[in-house]
């Protein structure tokens, strides 16, 4: 019996180092593949606005390859934005950078520039960036493994973010958003919660890039709940 488990334990932790490296890599060929278009955009536009929003976008695909180069774009987005008061564009960089701390490794760097993010949000009433800043910092504390603040955090988020129609990446910060939620939950073992949040995502990201990453929470959700063949099917 102890081999039996050894051997499942080795055969889930092989597919999901597979499908990790898979599912990055069409994460990677999304944020790569407009490169060289948007730094011909960023060379040629005159107009500090929509500077500021190429150098953001830039930032954000960035974001998932290195940081330096993230910070590059990120801290000249973040300049501009502050010398003509777009303070909208602002948040959201700062929350994205915010982000790009956390894959690599670096939660109190990133925690100070979210929770700058958050003050800078209430104070302008910029629902989506106080929104965002909540669900980056919930992210934040799913990578400490404090998963009660992260649920705390996420699910404030979703409850702001669900009547916003119209923001920048809104529907992938909603759709991250509630994969780290139903990822918390279960961690924290609360199955059925984890359950009906991913289930939901899962639908809605059947025919997008997404729904390798759902995917995959969903099957490690259905693997801890006992279901593990069909867990191994979805991961």
């Amino acid at each position: 019996p102890q081999n039996h488990s050894m051997k499942k334990l080795f055969l889930l932790t092989f597919i999901l180092a597979v499908k990790a490296s898979a599912c990055f890599s069409q994460q990677t060929d999304y944020f790569t593949q407009n490169f060289d278009s948007v730094k011909h955009e960023l060379a040629i536009i005159k107009s500090d606005t929509g500077r500021v929003l190429i150098l953001e976008k830039l930032c954000l695909m960035y974001s998932t390859l290195t940081l330096d180069s993230a910070k590059k774009y990120g801290e000249l987005g973040i300049d501009l934005a502050r010398k003509i008061n777009f303070s909208d564009a602002e948040i959201r960089i700062l929350c994205e950078l915010g982000g790009c701390y956390q894959i690599n490794g670096d939660i109190p760097a990133s925690f100070e520039l979210l929770f700058k993010a958050l003050k800078l949000a209430d104070e302008k009433h910029y629902n989506y960036g106080t929104a965002f800043s909540y669900s980056q910092i919930g992210i934040g504390y799913w990578y400490l493994k404090d998963y009660d603040k992260s649920i705390s955090n996420l699910k404030k988020a979703g409850q702001l973010l669900e009547p916003i129609t119209d923001a920048p990446f809104l529907y992938d910060v909603k759709i991250i958003n509630d994969t780290y939620l139903g990822n918390a939950y279960t961690y924290r073992n609360d199955f059925d919660s984890g359950f009906a949040v991913l289930q939901k995502i899962y639908n809605e990201t059947l025919h997008n890039y997404w729904h390798f990453g759902v995917m995959e929470s969903f099957g490690y959700l259905l693997f801890q709940m006992g279901d593990q063949a069909k867990g191994i099917n979805y991961l």
